[in-house]
């Protein structure tokens, strides 16, 4: 159960005619225990020493297999893997104070200070975690749908807690997550209005933020060696089971047994390590650090039926990256840290400052009283996710794959160039179609790369440190483009109803015609909406054609299309209290994704989820 508690104010003085000062101050605190469970086909374990009884290939694909149950083998191999991971004391909370001053020095020189603080802070203090092995010896199927349904797969044997096979597993998890975000800003922003036919005014400004986010600890567990942790008899009775149908269609698994998140934290209290500075995670910690600053003026001028704006934005960007970079053990490096399972590492700082200079420009022309026609370009920066610059790192010891960030990355810096014609053929009402296109220098793209770091499984089945080849997934700096086009209907029925309509079409690409992260399309929207003094309503379809997100492991990763519908009712009961009432996802979308990888033909499906639909009641007050 999550529970989420908070409020916001908001103080207004009007200090005299021409100064009026404001506060605004948020706080919201998220309780977010919460349980996960992974049942698994381990294909890993037995596809490349045994021989599937029956089997389809598909393009290369082995898209179904049958693989008897193995009744001769001394060895006992897992068929399955088993995930259960608790969080308990899981919680996020979010704050900010906003101070803000509007003055009228003169009838023709106005300003607006501004200066602020937001902190974030999400942490997960405990991970109780059992990882245990499934289906010994006991056989395995799977058929394959397409990408449009989920795969059909089973288990043979019967798979209960009293036979499972924790000496196949492993316990992980991380202990004592606290990642803070925070930002403190100022800014003084100016406008002076000229006396003149041609120049209306001059916008220009200054703006300061100082950005910080960091987790500076983490210890990951794992299984203390000196208890009897691969003993099934050490184990208790299955806490519950959890249903089978997961409203994505296919035939799984189903009535699993699980332990509680109570019979998880007393398993990990007898079984898993936790010492500090032995379990110290080191990959888990790092800190981004952003100081900003941003000058910027604009010249807006008028004419006869036209009208328009020139401005020039200058920013400096000092980063700096903390991470944590895996040695070999007894590396000899100077300032190399010791003590951790994981291995050596050394404290690295990363410097990653740059100044951009982005200009833009925008004409507005009246071709008649119903007629209007924009143009405008601009050169605009997008910094790095502080997640995509972060050097923390996620390994998995039975894939050898992981992820990662990239320090090193750039800026991504847009040439913008859009037109668009509008016409508002009646009162409230809008035709509209634009184009548009865009340049991007330093798109930042996903890629792999394989470095070694140490196996913690594989060190201690072998007594020895021993260190693996990890594809590991991180951000990199690339180039993309876009171009497309916009259209938008507007259109009020009488004098309370009204539909609107939209359409975007984007055709996207980045460097070797690779796909541009988050495009789709194909995008749609149509509603319907009424609205009088005191009720409202509206009723929206949206559509989104597919796209793609990243990378899973080495794959391109693609979301599927999907569709959604939402409606909202209003209700102004008093002139302090209105009552809302909205509900998303009524259709109850799939969402359903698939990956491409180029050593065989077309795609494959990957994930489907449901999150049913959610509706939210709102009670809104004035004083």
């Amino acid at each position: 159960m999550r529970k989420r508690q908070g409020g916001v104010a908001n103080i207004e003085a009007k200090v005299t005619d021409d100064l009026t000062l404001n506060v605004n101050a948020f706080y919201s605190r998220l309780k977010a225990d919460n349980y996960n469970r992974n049942y698994m086909m381990w294909a890993s374990q037995f596809i490349n020493a045994r021989a599937p009884s029956s089997y389809t290939i598909e393009n290369g694909v082995l898209t179904s297999a049958t693989y008897a149950p193995d009744t001769t083998s001394t060895a006992v191999t897992p068929y399955g893997v088993y995930d259960m991971i608790s969080r308990p004391g899981a919680e996020s909370t979010s704050k900010y104070i906003a101070l803000d001053a509007e003055w009228n020095a003169s009838d023709a020189l106005k300003f607006v200070f501004q200066l602020g603080s937001t902190k974030g802070n999400g942490s997960s203090p405990t991970q109780d975690v059992l990882e245990t092995g499934i289906a010994g010896n006991a056989g395995a199927s799977w058929s394959m749908n397409g990408v449009g349904n989920p795969i059909d797969w089973s288990l043979g044997g019967t798979n209960t807690a009293a036979n499972h096979l924790p000496q196949n597993g492993w316990i992980f998890g991380a202990q004592g997550i606290d990642v803070l975000d925070k930002e403190d800003w100022a800014s003084a922003d100016g406008q002076f209005f000229f006396q003149s036919d041609v120049l209306s005014s001059l916008d220009f400004g200054y703006r300061f933020a100082t950005h910080e986010r960091s987790n500076d600890f983490s210890l990951a567990q794992g299984p203390n060696w000196a208890s009897n942790w691969t003993d099934i008899n050490a184990y208790p009775a299955a806490g519950g089971a959890y249903p089978g149908d997961f409203g994505v269609g296919g035939n799984v698994p189903s009535g699993i047994w699980y332990y509680t998140p109570a019979q998880l934290a007393e398993l990990n209290a007898r079984f898993a390590n936790r010492n500090n500075p032995e379990r110290f995670y080191f990959s888990d910690v790092y800190g981004v650090e952003e100081d900003i600053n941003a000058v910027y003026a604009q010249l807006n001028f008028r004419g006869d039926r036209w009208s328009g704006n020139a401005g020039l934005r200058y920013v400096q960007t000092e980063t700096d990256v903390h991470y944590n970079q895996a040695l070999a053990v007894n590396s000899g490096i100077p300032g190399a840290i010791t003590g951790s399972a994981f291995g050596d590492y050394l404290p690295v700082v990363v410097n990653n400052d740059y100044n951009e200079l982005l200009p833009s420009v925008n004409f507005k022309f009246e071709l008649t009283d119903s007629l209007v026609a924009r143009v405008s370009g601009s050169k605009t920066m997008t910094r790095p996710d502080f997640s995509a610059l972060a050097g923390s790192l996620t390994l998995n010891d039975l894939t050898h794959e992981g992820n990662g960030g990239n320090p090193n990355l750039d800026p991504l810096v847009s040439t913008n160039f859009d037109a668009s014609i509008e016409w508002y053929f009646a009162p409230r009402a809008l035709l509209a179609a634009s184009v548009f296109s865009m340049d991007m220098d330093g798109y930042v793209d996903f890629g792999n790369v394989i470095v070694q770091y140490k196996d913690q499984q594989a060190s201690q089945a072998a007594g020895t440190d021993v260190y693996s080849d990890y594809l590991v997934s991180i951000p990199v700096n690339s180039n993309g483009k876009a171009r497309g086009v916009e259209l938008t209907y507007e259109q009020p029925i009488g004098e309370n109803f009204g539909i609107n309509a939209n359409y975007t079409y984007v055709d996207g690409e980045a460097d070797g015609g690779k796909p541009l992260n988050g495009t789709s399309e194909n995008t749609y929207n149509l509603s319907a909406w009424y609205e009088n003094d005191r009720f409202n309503a509206r009723i929206n379809y949206s559509y989104r054609s597919s796209f793609y997100p990243g990378v899973s492991r080495a794959d391109n990763f693609y979301q599927d299309d999907f569709d959604t519908v939402s409606a909202s009712l209003g209700f102004k009961a008093t002139d302090w209290l209105t009552i809302s009432l909205d509900g998303l996802n009524l259709n109850n979308p799939k969402l359903k994704y698939y990956t491409e990888n180029d050593a065989v033909p077309g795609y494959l499906p990957h994930a489907f989820y449901s999150n049913g639909r959610q509706y939210y009641l709102n009670f809104r007050f004035k004083f």
